[in-house]
This record gives C-alpha cells, structure tokens and sequence, in this order.
C-alpha cells in the first residue's frame, strides 16, 4: 500500500505519465495470483479427513499464490516509484560515494583490475549476482510448502520494508555507478554484467531531462546505486533460509558471494553494499518485531513432517 501511494505521488509531482495498457497484462497476472491464493485460502476446511489432508496442501498453495504475487507486485511498483524519483535537481552522488569508498581504504579500479584477471572469479561472481533472480521465489515455496507461511510471510515483510526504505532513500543519492564513474571498458570485461548498470547513465539522463515521461514496461529495470538492494537482498535470502538447518549454510556462502559481487558485476561502489547491509538489518528486525520469532524458527525434515502430520490431523478432527 505504502508502495502504491509512493508511486502515485511521485508519478503525480514529477509530471508523468503511466501506460495503463503496457502495463496491464504484468498486473492482471499479479492479480490473478493475489485473487486464486485468497480465494483458496478462504475456502471452509472440510471434516472428511482426506478432504482435510487436500485442504491443507490447497492452503499451502493458496499461501505460495498470495506469495508470489505480493512479490512481484513490489518489485514492479518499486521499480517505477524509482523511475519516477529519479527526476531529481540534486547532483550526481558518484563523487561523494567514490571519495567515501577511498575514506574506508577500497580501491575500486585494484578491484576491477583484478576481476578482469580472473575470469573463473568473475563467472562465479556474476553466477551469484543472477541468483536474486530465482532465490526468493524457492524461499517462498519451501517455507509454505513444507508448511511454515508464517515464516515466509515474515520474510516477505522484511523484503518490502528493505525495498521502500531503499526507494526513499534512492533521490537523495542519485549516480550512474562506478562502471561510468571510472569509464570501464566492457570490452575489457571477462563476462556479461548487469546490462542496467552499464546503460545506467543513459536510463537516468532521460529521466532526469524528461526525455522519458511515461512509466512503462520499459520502466521496471533497476536504477539504484546508493543502497544497493542487490546486497541488502543477500542478507534478507540468509535470513529467508536461515530456519533450514540443511539449507542454511549453502545459502549463507552464495548470499556471501552475491553480496561481493554487487561491486564487480552490478558496478556499485562498496559504501552502496554497506547501506544495504544497514537497510536490510532494519528491515529483519523490523519483520521479527512484526511477526515474532516463531514457534518454527528452526525447521528439519522430521519437524517439518510431525508438525504436517499434526496440523492435518487437526484438520480430520474439526
């Protein structure tokens, strides 16, 4: 909701314009999630016990919908609050994040030389850097598939609390990242990067100028420099996964190894993976504040399928 407002606002004060038609399909997807989970999830649970044990996968399902698609609505709400916000008078922050990347003892140009030199680093760090893309999404389906929702409800609060403080604080700290900060190369690159973060100076310069007034498909691409969410993302994955003790820590060495490679493949300067760091912390303990630690908050497969078997029982004798 918080999301939607922001949008709105700043869509409204920065004088553009929203294709509703271009749009549509991406929406009417998220709102057909959102419809069929809540529609499962308000279903009467039955007293026939195998009509009971079905309820309660159906109630999992109906969780993974919701889920899945206050997901994806936050991340395309964000994106465009963020294309809207980046109309901003105040000036390139580049100078100032790389000055405070010098302050904390980090030579970015070192870093780079070295990530050049090393091909096979650089395609397991940009390996990692792709897994935001589906971590979330098996998070979601572990938690409530094996019957926690409340975890995974847990995890989403923190994931869109991390995401709107980031929008907020992305107009104070506008940049075009390191890569054209230092006028890096990509033919110079071991491997592809992330494509926003070398056409990121162009996206912004339209944005800023007015050149791009519509808020479209086109739109939902990241533009954040300073906090890097990429890094608060990592941090938020090892708390999504921490609960699976046979998960828990192949997940913390990949979440580690997305969290460096934000610097060398999503071109951010360190002092944007700190804020992250900072932004993700408030927002996990933002969530455990909301939610509480949990009954559930260690999870293996003989708790899982005792406190499966339990609840579907519950389930047969209502």
């Amino acid at each position: 909701m918080l999301m939607t407002i922001l949008l709105a606002a700043a869509a409204t004060v920065q004088s553009f314009h929203v294709d509703i038609v271009d749009l549509a399909p991406l929406y009417v997807a998220i709102i057909i999630f959102l419809a069929s989970g809540l529609y499962i999830l308000r279903r009467t649970p039955s007293g026939n016990a195998a009509m009971a044990a079905r309820e309660g996968s159906g109630q999992r399902l109906g969780h993974i919908l919701v889920l899945t698609g206050l997901f994806y609505f936050m991340a395309a709400t964000a994106a465009l609050g963020c294309a809207a916000l980046a109309r901003t008078a105040l000036p390139y922050a580049d100078t100032m994040l790389a000055a405070a990347d010098r302050a904390l003892y980090f030579d970015w140009l070192a870093m780079m030389a070295w990530f050049q030199a090393s091909p096979r680093i650089a395609t397991l760090l940009i390996h990692a850097y792709a897994a935001i893309n589906w971590q979330p999404q098996l998070a979601i389906l572990l938690l409530c598939g094996l019957g926690h929702p409340a975890l995974a409800y847990r995890f989403m609060t923190a994931w869109g609390m991390c995401l709107l403080l980031t929008i907020v604080m992305f107009p104070f700290f506008p940049a075009v990242a390191a890569f054209h900060h230092y006028n890096v190369d990509p033919a110079q690159m071991p491997g592809a990067t992330a494509w926003a973060s070398w056409h990121l100076e162009a996206l912004m310069e339209e944005l800023r100028s007015g050149a791009k007034a519509t808020l479209d498909s086109d739109a939902l691409t990241g533009i954040i420099t300073m906090p890097s969410f990429h890094a608060a993302s990592a941090i938020l994955l090892i708390f999504a996964f921490w609960p699976f003790p046979w998960l828990r820590w192949p997940f913390v060495l990949l979440n580690m190894v997305m969290f460096a490679s934000a610097v060398p493949v999503g071109g951010h300067y360190l002092v944007d993976t700190l804020g992250g760091l900072m932004l993700a912390l408030i927002a996990i303990g933002t969530a455990i504040a909301m939610h509480g630690r949990g009954e559930d908050i260690r999870l293996d497969w003989k708790t899982i399928g005792h406190q499966v078997r339990r609840r579907e029982a519950g389930l047969a004798s209502a």
